[in-house]
């Protein structure tokens, strides 16, 4: 697990643990997974930012699932 710091606008500086995980197909793409430690001030910054717009329509866009080569 590697550690990876970001400023963010609104929240300021995030210390975020980074995991990366290789699909089984051999496909070469992987999964990154950024994280906050419990109780610390990324994470109160997260929640603060997952809040933003929570009760506005645009707040949840259609997602595209297409996969682009």
């Amino acid at each position: 697990m590697d550690a990876r710091h970001t400023r963010h606008p609104l929240v300021g500086l995030l210390e975020l643990h980074q995991e990366n995980f290789a699909l089984p197909d051999e496909s070469g793409i992987e999964l990154l997974v950024l994280s906050a430690a419990p109780s610390s001030p990324a994470e109160d910054g997260l929640r603060l930012l997952a809040g933003l717009g929570a009760d506005s329509p645009d707040a949840h866009p259609a997602v595209d699932a297409r996969v682009r080569e």
